[in-house]
C-alpha cells in the first residue's frame, strides 16, 4: 500500500527510543556498577554485574524506552503526521498514562532479560 516509504514508516521514532533510551540504560547500568564497586573494595561480583544489568532494564524501559515505543508503535499502524502529532493525539485521548502501556509484562521482562546481557 505504501511501497518503499511504508519501509521506513516510524523511523524517526525508533531513533528517539533507542538513541536516548540506550543512554539511559548504559548510564544506570554504570552508576549501580560504580555503587556495588565503591561499597565491596573496588571489586565485582556476578550478582552485583545481574543487579546492575537488570535495573537499567527496568529504569531503562520505565524512564525512556517504553514512552518512546508506544509512540513508535502507533506510529507505525496509524495515521499520524509525525511524533509530535501522535504524542498530541495520545495525550488528548488517554492523558499521560497512555505513555505507558502494556508497562507490566515489559518491566516483568526488563530485569531477567537484561540482567543475562551483562553475564559473560
Amino acid at each position: 500500500e505504501m511501497g518503499l516509504k511504508g519501509v521506513y514508516k516510524g523511523n524517526v521514532a525508533t531513533l528517539a527510543r533507542d538513541v536516548p533510551g540506550s543512554g539511559v540504560y548504559f548510564a544506570v547500568y554504570e552508576i549501580f556498577k560504580r555503587h556495588f564497586a565503591k561499597n565491596n573494595n573496588g571489586k565485582l561480583e556476578v550478582h552485583h554485574l545481574l543487579i546492575s544489568g537488570g535495573m537499567a532494564g527496568v529504569l531503562g524501559w520505565t524512564l525512556w524506552m517504553l514512552p518512546a515505543d508506544v509512540l513508535k508503535s502507533r506510529i507505525q499502524s496509524g495515521n499520524y503526521k509525525g511524533l509530535f502529532d501522535c504524542f498530541g493525539q495520545l495525550i488528548k485521548e488517554e492523558g499521560y498514562k497512555g505513555l505507558f502501556k502494556g508497562a507490566t509484562p515489559v518491566i516483568m521482562r526488563a530485569f531477567p532479560a537484561n540482567a543475562a546481557c551483562f553475564i559473560g
